[in-house]
């Protein structure tokens, strides 16, 4: 119940998922079915996650791009990848650098883990750490969005701006 309430003061990220309960006379206004089957079939894709339905999460402001990726470690980010973001008045300190930049964060136990940005942004593999982070592009021959007229497909890795 402790990790659950932590988890819940952090915000949401792509494991767990916050939602305000609303009525209107005796029946749920919110969340809306759509928006529940949405989050359903993305936990599905994904393999994983949670919903916690009670939970306002309007009132926090939630940064998902800095939420830890705590199944990597700080060294898996690429100094070349690091220093293209690195500006005339970026602390020469690497740790600072990466800290500001939230290409880094720490978690209750001041362990320092990349970041989703640190991650999609610094790492060369980041699918490695991040199984779903790909872009798949797909053309399809007219304008039906359908298997059958299906002309080509990839999925496409790496660095996000690469």
């Amino acid at each position: 119940m402790l990790d659950l309430l932590k988890k819940i003061k952090i915000g949401e990220d792509s494991c767990l998922e916050l939602k305000d309960l609303k009525f209107s006379g005796n029946k749920v206004s919110e969340p809306h079915t759509k928006s529940m089957a949405d989050e359903l079939a993305a936990m599905a894709n994904s393999h994983d996650g949670a919903i916690v339905i009670g939970v306002d999460d309007k009132t926090r402001m939630i940064y998902f791009d800095a939420q830890a990726v705590t199944n990597a470690s700080i060294d898996c980010l690429d100094k070349d990848l690091i220093d293209r973001f690195k500006t005339k008045y970026s602390s020469p300190d690497e740790l600072t650098f990466l800290l500001k930049s939230k290409f880094i964060t720490s978690d209750f136990n001041d362990k320092l883990y990349p970041t989703l940005t640190g991650i999609l942004m610094a790492c060369k593999n980041p699918e490695e750490y991040l199984p779903t982070a790909y872009i798949q592009a797909v053309s399809y021959r007219g304008t039906e969005r359908d298997a059958a007229y299906q002309i080509d497909a990839e999925d496409i890795t790496g660095p996000l701006d690469q």
